[in-house]
């Protein structure tokens, strides 16, 4: 969610809760946990200093790629078996 949303613009604490759908310390405590692992970082926003902003750090952009390198390989796996399921729901 971060890294599709933080290209246009900056995703604050809240902005993640909602798009997660869960409550704001929940948001938080994990952001919390993913500065512990240098994988974001957390800033006031230069505009309003209610708001904590986050971004990825260069380890969690590296991350991110892994894990998406990651699941492709897992989709392209499983496609076939995918795609014969999901035609098991089409409309005669």
């Amino acid at each position: 969610m971060i890294k599709g949303f933080s290209e246009t613009s900056t995703v604050s604490v809240g902005d993640l809760a909602k798009l997660l759908v869960i409550r704001h310390h929940t948001a938080a405590e994990l952001i919390d946990r993913l500065v512990k692992l240098r994988l974001l970082t957390k800033t006031i926003d230069g505009v309003d200093s209610r708001r904590v902003v986050t971004s990825l750090t260069r380890n969690g952009e590296g991350k991110l790629q892994q894990l998406s390198r990651i699941h492709s390989e897992e989709l392209r796996a499983t496609a076939p078996a995918l795609v014969r399921t999901l035609r098991l729901f089409r409309q005669p």
